[in-house]
């Protein structure tokens, strides 16, 4: 099995995100938490179902874990985003032998757009994308009830890359909220008003 080549003697014997599989079940894995988020529970809002967890080793591979809603509670005030754990036989522990300097960890792989729109095209798949642009116009934030029957909002905003290419980007939920506190600061501009 291939191992991470961390400088970090501590780090030796670990596999590579890359490399897990099912055939086996005591994966020992180095990774920094890219995103970190919680789903919650259809029956009541209110209770997290789960929490998720976007991984990514030193090479820069990715994969996606989820612990389930009895093992929230111990993980909950454990995991951080953008922190570095180790993580042996799907037990998840700090790691602070590791700095900065032995791992070097960026949660963000920027994707152009035209390759978001590639991505568009490929129906039912669903893609952890981190992409900049410039907000150049939006639509007024509007409220919309989910097929559960959940109140919740949505908000398009328009966004322009360096070389001129734009794109459509709907927002849900809270992320309505944070943008409009964006956009109503006094130091926001807004090339244009849809």
């Amino acid at each position: 099995m291939a191992t991470l080549s961390i400088s970090n003697s501590a780090t030796h014997g670990v596999d590579r995100v890359a490399d897990i599989n099912p055939s086996k079940l005591e994966w020992s894995v180095v990774v920094g938490v890219v995103r970190l988020y919680e789903v919650p529970s259809q029956w009541n809002p209110d209770e997290a179902f789960s929490i998720e967890m976007i991984l990514q080793d030193e090479r820069g591979d990715r994969i996606h874990c989820s612990v389930p809603r009895n093992s929230i509670v111990i993980f909950r005030s454990v995991i951080r985003e953008h922190e570095i754990y180790s993580m042996k036989n799907f037990i998840v522990q700090g790691y602070g032998k590791l700095t900065p300097d032995t791992f070097v960890f960026n949660p963000f792989r920027f994707t152009k757009y035209e390759e978001i729109e590639a991505m568009a095209s490929v129906v039912a798949q669903n893609h952890l994308i981190d992409c900049i642009g410039h907000v150049v116009a939006k639509e007024d934030a509007r409220d919309l009830v989910t097929k559960t029957g959940q109140h919740t909002k949505r908000m398009v905003v328009y966004l322009e890359d360096l070389e001129g290419h734009k794109m459509k980007c709907t927002l849900f939920g809270t992320f309505v909220d944070e943008v409009v506190t964006f956009l109503h600061r006094p130091d926001f501009y807004l090339s244009k008003v849809i």
